[in-house]
């Protein structure tokens, strides 16, 4: 169920002492009982990080979800990445990967063709070899300008 809008007000205050309580108990059945979809979504990907289990981020309310993933593969690696339904959002959150990780073969699971590009350039200073995968062929060039040496 969907809680948004004014009426969401009240609820505030009780949610965030929920999630509190859910974090200090390491707890996440507590989340179920937030009120606020983000709320909640967030109470998950809080506990997922805290119990290194991004299994628990399945159990977001479902616009929320997508969040939760992206939050717990910050922390917890990039498999929670493959989870997340949101073409755009996924494809963010490998490319947020492979770039702190420097692991360009990260790139090659990202779907659109420009985030793609860019994650094998943001990645290619630290493996020159990268610079061939992009498309783009004037990236490409730059690419390897700048690092193919």
């Amino acid at each position: 169920e969907s809680t948004g809008g004014f009426g969401a007000q009240p609820y505030i205050a009780q949610d965030i002492c929920r999630v509190v309580f859910a974090s200090e108990k390491s707890d996440p059945s507590i989340c179920e009982k937030v009120k606020i979809a983000d709320v909640k979504g967030g109470c998950y990907g809080l506990l997922a990080v805290k119990l290194g289990d991004s299994g628990l981020c399945a159990k977001a309310p479902a616009d929320a979800r997508d969040r939760c993933y992206s939050e717990a593969a910050n922390k917890l690696g990039v498999e929670a990445c493959e989870n997340i339904r949101s073409a755009d959002q996924r494809d963010n959150c490998l490319s947020n990967a492979a770039s702190r990780l420097g692991d360009g073969a990260l790139c090659k699971k990202i779907a659109g063709v420009n985030q793609r590009d860019s994650c094998y350039f943001n990645t290619s200073h630290r493996n020159p070899a990268y610079c061939k995968e992009i498309s783009n062929s004037q990236m490409r060039q730059d690419c390897q300008r700048n690092y193919g040496r």
